[in-house]
């Protein structure tokens, strides 16, 4: 795939879209162009240092090495490692729409599921946009909708992540046509034994608001 900075890049061509109670409802992202910076903490999406403290996502079930809390084998040295090159996981969508003679989408949950980018001028143009990450993943979605088809999920994004002791943070870089749009989506999603699992919400244009509850994890090399 040829770089972000140059052309169009149509794998990352994604936006969560919503037709609800209004025609052309998006669920809206802040957005960020040009490269980005760890900016520490945000306003709206928890706390953070702004300092990279680990970037091994492998985790000791003695509590010893790796980059969170281990859960304690047996023996006190067993050490767990994890298959980083993908992640399976799911997303729950609500929306609260203000409208009152609009019906509320109370949880839709759909599965999905990473693979790591390892081309280097592809990571090179994501890195444009989020300096910071330490790997990029293609996510695809089990289902192109959700609630009831307020939200479309039909095509492709990026997500990258940045490790922070028991913290990750997540990016999602998509690809507008003119304009790439990139953001943190949150910066303290719990992070444990290869697991992550993280909520925030989202401004349905003016219309409402939308919570998004998920959770990934990265499967154990055996």
């Amino acid at each position: 795939m040829r770089p972000l900075r140059s052309t169009p890049w149509p794998v990352l061509a994604a936006v969560l879209v919503l037709s609800g109670c209004s025609q052309g409802s998006v669920l809206s992202y802040k957005t960020h162009t040009g490269a980005a910076v760890d900016s520490g903490p945000s306003g709206d999406d928890g706390g953070g240092t702004g300092e990279v403290i680990e970037q091994d996502p492998d985790y000791g079930d003695d509590g010893g090495s790796g980059s969170g809390s281990g859960s304690g084998g047996d023996d006190g040295g067993t050490e767990v490692t994890y298959d980083t090159t993908q992640w399976s996981g799911s997303r729950t969508y609500a929306i609260d729409k203000r409208a009152a003679m609009d019906t509320d989408c109370t949880g839709d949950t759909v599965d999905e599921s990473g693979v790591r980018i390892d081309d280097a001028e592809e990571i090179e143009a994501l890195e444009d946009h989020c300096p910071i990450c330490v790997d990029f993943y293609e996510v695809s979605y089990a289902s192109t909708r959700a609630c009831g088809g307020d939200i479309d999920l039909s095509r492709p994004e990026v997500r990258g992540f940045v490790y922070r002791g028991s913290d990750v943070e997540i990016w999602r870089i998509v690809d507008m046509g003119t304009s790439v749009d990139a953001e943190r989506e949150l910066n303290d999603a719990a992070y444990a034994d290869g697991t992550a699992t993280y909520a925030y919400d989202r401004d349905w244009n003016g219309d409402g608001t939308t919570t998004i509850t998920g959770t990934f994890s990265f499967p154990v090399v055996e």
